[in-house]
């Protein structure tokens, strides 16, 4: 098999190399499938090790390939109530809301654990490029909180898009203003335009980046962390040492020598391998491989 990956892989590598062929070809020998199997793949294929509940979702599907099946999937949240990271995205909504119309944070005004007045201060003196920033920043967010949107236009440019009679001016000028960051250790670069459209709300760095890019936005090119959006910086996130785990073992499942840290635990609960077993195992362990080596 050669040419474009197939759609499984559209969360890693864009390119199939040896190991990616090896699985298709065990799923065509699977074949017809069903639609427990299909669905755990699809999990699989739309997990991100960047998310705030990436070790969660890993254990989701873990116990998916144990059990065969699973009624968990993306877009499927607790219709009744807001979860945490939902209320901070309302909070956060509130306050720069609160700025843009040139009013006064709250005192008691919180941010998750934080106070409001942290994420604003650093914005300073309210300009007409400032405030359009802001404004990309809280669309931004609001996507993130519609439960809609979440899974389709969430992830869109916004600084690309018009938002004021200056758009023109104001995204030339917010796409060359560069913040000086360090990426894997090194010293690196990003335009402050790609900070905001590469800020999700469901990153495992989500507040740290929020500050560090309305800090920005302030004059501050400096942050005072690693900027972390999406894949960049992947390698501090703490979930990464139990996501590496959760890969090795499921690729000791799948091929019997093991390799690296294995989770005996783990490899006892997903019991007899069968083929498609097997076969759902290394496609997670190379998904989590080729996500946490870049």
């Amino acid at each position: 098999m050669t040419g474009q990956p197939r759609q499984w892989w559209r969360n890693c590598a864009s390119v199939p190399d040896h190991e990616t062929r090896s699985i298709d070809e065990m799923e065509d020998d699977l074949q017809p499938l069903d639609d427990d199997a299909l669905h755990i793949r699809r999990l699989i294929g739309c997990f991100e090790s960047c998310h705030h509940k990436a070790i969660r979702h890993a254990e989701i599907i873990v116990a998916a390939i144990r059990t065969g099946r699973t009624d968990k999937g993306q877009g499927r949240p607790n219709p009744r109530s807001a979860d945490p990271r939902e209320r901070e995205y309302d909070e956060i909504i509130d306050a720069l809301s609160a700025w843009c119309s040139g009013q006064l944070v709250r005192p008691d005004a919180r941010i998750g654990s934080h106070n409001a007045r942290d994420f604003v201060e650093p914005l300073g003196e309210q300009t007409p490029l400032k405030l359009w920033q802001v404004q990309q920043v809280v669309e931004r967010i609001r996507r993130f909180r519609d439960r809609r949107q979440r899974w389709t236009t969430a992830y869109d440019a916004l600084v690309g898009e018009p938002f004021g009679d200056a758009a023109d001016q104001f995204r030339r000028e917010t796409m060359q203003c560069t913040i000086q960051d360090t990426e894997d250790g090194r010293p690196s670069q990003v335009s402050l335009g790609c900070a905001i459209d590469l800020l999700t709300g469901c990153n495992w760095n989500f507040i740290e980046n929020l500050r560090n890019i309305l800090r920005a936005i302030g004059g501050e090119l400096r942050p005072l962390s690693p900027l972390s959006v999406h894949a960049r910086n992947l390698s501090l996130n703490p979930a990464c040492a139990r996501l590496r785990s959760i890969a090795d073992t499921l690729q000791a499942f799948g091929d019997a020598p093991d390799a690296g840290h294995v989770d005996e635990n783990i490899r006892t609960a997903l019991g007899e391998i069968t083929p498609v077993k097997r076969w759902l195992a290394l496609s997670f362990a190379k998904t989590l491989r080729l996500q946490l080596d870049g």
